[in-house]
């Protein structure tokens, strides 16, 4: 097996451990006034991760998108959380804290921030908007159900951080997110981090696989 076709499936792997070491690091570094400003739901720490892997198993050879893909992050996470916070209907009067969050507007969330990510990375292989545009709506439904189950899942979160020590709120700094945060929030954000690292990698090889079937007729002159 050459190296073109190694990277594949090992990016497969790669790409949701970079993810959830994201999500981990989001939950359990202290956070700031600032911090909380330019990194909106860990998403530096998503992009700090994930862009690497970009550069060594998809091919990315190019400052410039990978700054795109930064900017994409970023506007992700905000975009995402307004998107949930109009559906819920509650734009000038939020929620009380603590109040469960619906499906809809964690799956509404999840696949407008999705969306967004997926464009700013399909982009940065693509130069073909509207197909950009298409895929990345289309994968962003995986993104809309990862936020639905993470949102589902917190108790499955109380049992996992029970048994590990660095999870446990006794063991979280009093301003990170371990501490603050609800389980289904940080099971939310674990799922969705990890879940969508797998999402960019698949669907950044599909779409440079249809686009050197595309031009060539075979993928394997077009691997990175």
């Amino acid at each position: 097996m050459n190296s073109s076709k190694l990277k594949m499936p090992l990016s497969f792997l790669v790409f949701p451990v970079a993810g959830m070491f994201a999500a981990l690091v989001t939950m359990c570094w202290p956070t700031n006034r600032i911090l909380s400003w330019v990194n909106p739901l860990g998403s530096l720490f998503f992009a700090v991760a994930i862009a690497p892997c970009m550069w060594l198993f998809s091919g990315l050879r190019s400052i410039h998108k990978t700054i795109v893909f930064f900017l994409g992050s970023f506007v992700a996470a905000v975009a995402g959380t307004l998107s949930a916070i109009y559906v819920t209907g509650r734009v000038f009067s939020p929620a009380p804290l603590g109040a469960p969050v619906a499906d809809q507007v964690a799956f509404t969330g999840g696949f407008v921030g999705a969306f967004v990510l997926l464009a700013a990375a399909l982009s940065s292989f693509s130069g073909k908007t509207l197909r950009v545009l298409i895929q990345s709506a289309c994968w962003a439904v995986a993104g809309g159900s990862l936020a639905v189950l993470g949102n589902a899942s917190g108790e499955w979160f109380r049992i996992i951080r029970s048994h590990f020590d660095f999870l446990r709120v006794e063991h979280a700094n009093q301003h990170s997110l371990l501490r603050l945060g609800r389980n289904d929030e940080l099971a939310l954000v674990i799922i969705w981090h990890t879940g969508m690292g797998l999402v960019i990698a698949l669907a950044v090889w599909f779409g440079q696989k249809a686009s050197c079937e595309h031009q060539s007729g075979a993928s394997a002159s077009c691997a990175p």
